[in-house]
Protein backbone atom coordinates (compact mmCIF):
# COMPACT_ATOMS: atom_id res chain seq x y z
CA UNK A 1 0.00 0.00 0.00
CA UNK A 2 1.03 3.55 -0.63
CA UNK A 3 0.75 6.18 2.01
CA UNK A 4 -0.66 9.60 1.00
CA UNK A 5 2.74 11.35 1.03
CA UNK A 6 4.19 8.78 -1.44
CA UNK A 7 1.24 9.31 -3.77
CA UNK A 8 1.77 13.10 -3.72
CA UNK A 9 5.51 12.66 -4.37
CA UNK A 10 4.86 10.28 -7.28
CA UNK A 11 2.26 12.61 -8.75
CA UNK A 12 4.68 15.55 -8.53
CA UNK A 13 7.46 13.54 -10.18
CA UNK A 14 5.15 12.46 -13.00
CA UNK A 15 3.93 16.01 -13.58
CA UNK A 16 7.54 17.24 -13.79
CA UNK A 17 8.26 14.69 -16.52
CA UNK A 18 5.09 15.58 -18.43
CA UNK A 19 5.67 19.37 -18.38
CA UNK A 20 8.16 19.51 -21.32
CA UNK A 21 5.84 17.38 -23.47
CA UNK A 22 2.88 19.60 -22.57
CA UNK A 23 4.88 22.74 -23.41
CA UNK A 24 5.84 21.30 -26.79
CA UNK A 25 2.20 20.39 -27.50
CA UNK A 26 1.04 23.89 -26.53
CA UNK A 27 3.67 25.51 -28.78
CA UNK A 28 2.59 23.38 -31.73
CA UNK A 29 -1.02 24.41 -31.19
CA UNK A 30 -0.05 28.10 -31.03
CA UNK A 31 2.22 28.10 -34.10
CA UNK A 32 0.08 26.73 -36.88
CA UNK A 33 1.73 28.84 -39.58
CA UNK A 34 5.18 30.24 -40.01
CA UNK A 35 5.39 33.85 -41.16
CA UNK A 36 8.04 34.35 -43.84
CA UNK A 37 8.86 37.79 -45.24
CA UNK A 38 10.25 37.20 -48.74
CA UNK A 39 10.47 39.25 -51.93
CA UNK A 40 8.36 42.07 -50.56
CA UNK A 41 5.51 39.72 -49.59
CA UNK A 42 4.45 37.97 -46.41
CA UNK A 43 3.90 34.23 -46.68
CA UNK A 44 2.00 32.15 -44.14
CA UNK A 45 3.41 28.64 -44.46
CA UNK A 46 2.41 25.50 -42.59
CA UNK A 47 5.58 23.91 -41.19
CA UNK A 48 4.73 20.48 -42.62
CA UNK A 49 4.85 21.94 -46.15
CA UNK A 50 8.55 22.81 -45.73
CA UNK A 51 10.91 20.11 -47.02
CA UNK A 52 14.10 21.80 -45.84
CA UNK A 53 15.82 25.16 -45.39
CA UNK A 54 19.33 26.28 -46.23
CA UNK A 55 21.37 29.18 -44.94
CA UNK A 56 22.78 31.68 -47.40
CA UNK A 57 24.66 34.21 -45.28
CA UNK A 58 22.05 36.13 -43.32
CA UNK A 59 19.27 34.80 -45.59
CA UNK A 60 17.30 31.55 -45.39
CA UNK A 61 16.08 29.63 -48.42
CA UNK A 62 12.92 27.55 -48.00
CA UNK A 63 12.18 24.58 -50.25
CA UNK A 64 8.46 23.77 -50.18
CA UNK A 65 6.38 20.74 -51.16
CA UNK A 66 4.70 22.59 -54.03
CA UNK A 67 8.10 23.34 -55.60
CA UNK A 68 8.19 26.97 -54.49
CA UNK A 69 11.41 28.41 -53.13
CA UNK A 70 11.33 31.39 -50.82
CA UNK A 71 14.23 33.54 -49.64
CA UNK A 72 13.73 35.20 -46.26
CA UNK A 73 15.96 37.98 -45.00
CA UNK A 74 16.47 36.32 -41.62
CA UNK A 75 19.20 33.89 -40.58
CA UNK A 76 18.41 30.19 -40.40
CA UNK A 77 18.93 30.24 -36.63
CA UNK A 78 15.80 32.36 -36.12
CA UNK A 79 13.72 29.77 -38.00
CA UNK A 80 15.42 26.83 -36.31
CA UNK A 81 13.98 27.85 -32.95
CA UNK A 82 10.47 28.07 -34.38
CA UNK A 83 10.64 24.85 -36.42
CA UNK A 84 12.27 22.62 -33.79
CA UNK A 85 8.83 21.95 -32.26
CA UNK A 86 7.75 20.55 -35.64
CA UNK A 87 10.55 18.01 -35.89
CA UNK A 88 13.11 20.01 -37.84
CA UNK A 89 16.77 19.18 -37.22
CA UNK A 90 20.07 20.68 -38.26
CA UNK A 91 22.07 18.28 -40.41
CA UNK A 92 24.78 20.79 -41.19
CA UNK A 93 25.70 24.34 -40.20
CA UNK A 94 23.67 25.59 -43.16
CA UNK A 95 20.86 23.01 -43.41
CA UNK A 96 17.64 22.54 -41.46
CA UNK A 97 15.49 19.59 -42.49
CA UNK A 98 12.18 18.03 -41.48
CA UNK A 99 13.02 14.82 -39.61
CA UNK A 100 10.03 13.09 -41.22
CA UNK A 101 11.52 13.72 -44.68
CA UNK A 102 14.77 11.88 -44.00
CA UNK A 103 14.89 8.57 -45.88
CA UNK A 104 18.54 7.57 -45.64
CA UNK A 105 21.59 8.63 -43.65
CA UNK A 106 24.99 8.18 -45.29
CA UNK A 107 28.40 9.00 -43.90
CA UNK A 108 28.48 12.61 -45.13
CA UNK A 109 24.98 13.17 -46.49
CA UNK A 110 21.30 12.46 -46.02
CA UNK A 111 18.74 11.57 -48.62
CA UNK A 112 15.17 12.81 -48.36
CA UNK A 113 12.10 10.83 -49.37
CA UNK A 114 11.94 12.83 -52.62
CA UNK A 115 15.54 11.88 -53.54
CA UNK A 116 17.14 15.20 -52.57
CA UNK A 117 20.65 14.75 -51.15
CA UNK A 118 21.89 17.17 -48.49
CA UNK A 119 25.16 17.58 -46.59
CA UNK A 120 25.56 16.00 -43.15
CA UNK A 121 28.31 17.10 -40.79
CA UNK A 122 30.05 14.58 -38.52
CA UNK A 123 28.77 16.19 -35.34
CA UNK A 124 25.22 16.53 -36.62
CA UNK A 125 25.34 12.91 -37.79
CA UNK A 126 25.99 11.81 -34.21
CA UNK A 127 23.11 13.99 -32.98
CA UNK A 128 20.80 12.64 -35.66
CA UNK A 129 21.65 9.00 -34.93
CA UNK A 130 21.11 9.64 -31.24
CA UNK A 131 17.70 11.12 -32.01
CA UNK A 132 16.79 8.12 -34.16
CA UNK A 133 17.67 5.77 -31.31
CA UNK A 134 15.15 7.64 -29.14
CA UNK A 135 12.35 7.29 -31.72
CA UNK A 136 9.85 4.42 -31.64
CA UNK A 137 10.23 1.97 -34.51
CA UNK A 138 8.23 2.83 -37.60
CA UNK A 139 8.31 2.02 -41.28
CA UNK A 140 8.88 4.69 -43.88
CA UNK A 141 9.03 4.21 -47.61
CA UNK A 142 10.49 6.45 -50.24
CA UNK A 143 7.81 8.49 -52.05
Amino acid sequence: MFNPSEIVENKTAILRKIEPVQELYNRQKQIQKLVIHASGSVYLITPNSIRYCTADGSYTRFFLDNGDRLIASQPIKSFEKKLKAFGFQRTHQSILVSFERIYKINKESIELTDGTKLALSRRKRKDLLSLINQQPLSCQTKA
